[in-house]
């Protein structure tokens, strides 16, 4: 049993069954997205502070302080965004560190990855974590690095995170740029993410999911513009 797309539009919006189907499918999609767009990520200021390395014009060695605002001003510049505006951060859910809206929490940008191949060793209660996790981001395929340190984690009644302790060190390079990273990095307060959305995925196929109002409005302008799924032997 396979499935094709029917391209004839028109006539299929005209078929009262093929404008139920729409109905019934949109519904499943819309309850499904509110139930996830309720879930707020768990976001926690991240400080970043260490050195890179590198050559200037003359080829001589140079040391450069960097900190978290660095990656900020980057997010910035190729947004088009006010760098006083967002704020660098951690995701414990995610183990990740992107930069977001500072009013509310809104994602902006991946900077750094450390879910994708980790070491993790806890103690019985699940709170206090030794980790070593390989750092990644989106622009290269191999790990840059890695990240050593220590999770302490504060869970309410229902499981939810109240806060969240990271801290340790980074080291890591971008051999196509020549440059060599090393730094101590530790979270601070929690930024509250009031978007009402949560993202899925990582890096191309990653999915914001609207607030339902916002994504009934797409789903009605959008569904004119595509055929009806059927099924075919």
């Amino acid at each position: 049993m396979g499935q094709r797309c029917q391209g004839n539009w028109r006539d299929d919006l005209s078929n009262n069954t093929t404008m139920k189907s729409y109905t019934k499918l949109g519904a499943v999609l819309l309850l499904s997205l509110t139930a996830l767009s309720s879930r707020a990520d768990d976001l926690f200021q991240l400080f970043w502070r260490g050195t890179y390395y590198t050559k200037n014009d003359t080829g001589h060695i140079v040391a450069v302080a960097f900190t978290e605002q660095d990656f900020v001003n980057k997010v910035a510049q190729d947004n088009g965004l006010d760098p006083s505006t967002l704020v660098f951060v951690y995701r414990p859910n995610r183990r990740d560190t992107v930069v977001v809206r500072a009013s509310t929490g809104q994602f902006v940008a991946d900077v750094i990855q450390m879910e994708y191949s980790f070491t993790d060793i806890v103690n019985p209660t699940g709170a206090v974590t030794v980790r070593h996790a390989l750092l990644f981001d989106e622009y290269h395929q191999t790990a840059l690095g890695s990240f050593f340190g220590l999770e302490v984690v504060t869970r309410g009644a229902s499981g939810n995170i109240v806060n969240d302790s990271l801290s340790g060190t980074v080291l890591y390079s971008k051999p196509d740029v020549g440059i060599v990273y090393g730094a101590k990095i530790w979270t601070g307060g929690r930024i509250n993410d009031t978007t009402g959305t949560c993202e899925i995925g990582r890096g191309w196929f990653r999915l914001c999911v609207l607030h339902s109002a916002v994504w009934q409005n797409y789903t009605e302008r959008t569904s004119l513009f595509y055929g009806t799924v059927v099924s075919q032997t």
